[in-house]
C-alpha cells in the first residue's frame, strides 16, 4: 500500500513523548522522540513524511506543560526535529507550525489548531507567538483559490476537528477562527485527528448543518482519521451519533489513502491496520465554475 503513495501525512500527536513515563520501559522525553523517529526510519528514508503539530507536541508533560524546562516547552522538540516548507510557503520562521505545498492536482494546507489564533488552547500556558497564522492562511488560500485552473483541489489538515460525535474533541475556537476562511475560499476537505477513531462526516456548513451528499457539496467535507495508534487506546463509540456524521469506525487502528482522479473527482479510502482490509470509501465530486 505505501509503495503506491506519493507521501505520507501525520496529523499531529506524533511520538507521544510527553507520556514517556507511562511506557513500559520509560526513558525520557527526548529519548522517546529518538526512539519513535528511529522506528520510522524504514519508511521516512524512502518516502516523504509531512507532519503538523498536535497537543501532544506542546511540551514534555501533558498533565503539567509548564513544569518542563524551557527548552522542552512551546513545541520546541517538534519545531527542531523536522523541516517542513514553512519558509517556502510564506510562513517565515514558524518552524513547521503551519505551511502549505502543491502536489499534483491538490494544494495541501497544514494549520496549527493549538496556537496563534483567538482563544487557542495552548495560549493558557503561554505557548504560541510564532506569527500571524490567520493572515498567512488567508493569503495562502486566496492564492490557491486563484490558481484552481492549474491546481483545482484545496485540502486543509489540522489536528483538532471542528465537528465530531465524540463530545470532548470538537474545537469551537477553531471553528470560529478558521471556518470563515474555509467558506470564503471554498476549501474542499478538512482532515483532523485528536479523537482516536475514524469518523467520516458530510460536508458541513458554518451553521453546523450537514449537506448529506458528496456530489458537488457547497461546504467542506470533514474527516477525522485519528486512529494511527498510540498508548492511550481507541476512543469509545459515542453514545449519540450526530447528524453531521456518515460513518464511525473504532474497532482497530487504521489509515487512509486520498487520491485525485481528475479536477472534479477525489477518492478517499480507509483501511484497517491489522490486515489492510478496506472498511470505508467515498468519491467526492466538486464541479468548478
Amino acid at each position: 500500500m505505501f509503495d503506491n503513495t506519493a507521501f505520507n501525512l501525520l496529523i499531529g500527536d506524533l511520538s507521544y513523548a510527553d507520556l514517556y513515563y507511562e511506557r513500559p520501559k520509560a526513558s525520557s522525553y527526548e529519548e522517546t522522540w529518538d526512539e519513535w523517529q528511529e522506528m520510522l526510519d524504514p519508511l521516512t528514508s524512502i518516502k516523504p513524511f509531512m507532519v503538523l503539530p498536535g497537543n501532544h507536541e506542546a511540551s514534555c508533560s501533558l498533565p503539567e506543560p509548564t513544569s518542563c524546562p524551557p527548552q522542552q516547552q512551546n513545541f520546541t522538540a517538534y519545531r527542531h526535529r523536522f523541516r517542513m516548507p514553512s519558509d517556502e510557503s510564506g510562513a517565515k520562521g514558524v518552524q513547521n507550525m503551519w505551511y502549505s505545498f502543491d502536489y499534483g492536482l491538490a494544494h495541501f494546507v497544514q494549520i496549527d489548531t493549538d496556537t496563534d489564533f483567538p482563544n487557542a488552547y495552548q495560549h493558557k500556558y503561554g505557548f504560541g507567538g510564532f506569527g500571524n497564522q490567520l493572515a498567512w492562511l488567508e493569503a495562502d488560500l486566496s492564492k490557491a483559490h486563484a490558481n484552481r485552473a492549474r491546481v483545482p483541489w484545496i485540502i486543509v489538515n489540522g489536528h483538532r476537528p471542528f465537528y465530531s460525535s465524540e463530545t470532548y474533541s470538537p474545537c469551537q475556537e477553531c471553528r470560529a477562527a478558521f471556518e470563515g476562511l474555509f467558506d470564503k475560499y471554498k476549501v474542499d476537505m478538512y482532515f483532523a485527528g485528536h479523537a482516536h477513531y475514524y469518523e467520516r462526516m458530510w460536508a458541513i456548513h458554518r451553521d453546523g448543518t450537514p449537506e448529506k451528499t458528496y456530489l458537488n457539496p457547497r461546504a467542506p467535507t470533514h474527516i477525522i482519521n485519528g486512529a494511527g495508534g498510540q498508548l492511550e487506546g481507541l476512543t469509545p463509540m459515542p453514545e449519540v451519533i450526530k447528524d453531521t456524521t456518515a460513518k464511525i469506525y473504532n474497532e482497530d487502528w487504521g489509515y487512509g489513502v486520498l487520491s485525485f482522479v481528475n479536477s472534479t473527482n477525489a477518492h478517499w479510502e480507509y483501511f484497517r491496520a491489522s490486515d489492510r482490509v478496506k472498511v470505508d470509501e467515498i468519491s467526492l465530486y466538486r464541479y468548478r465554475g
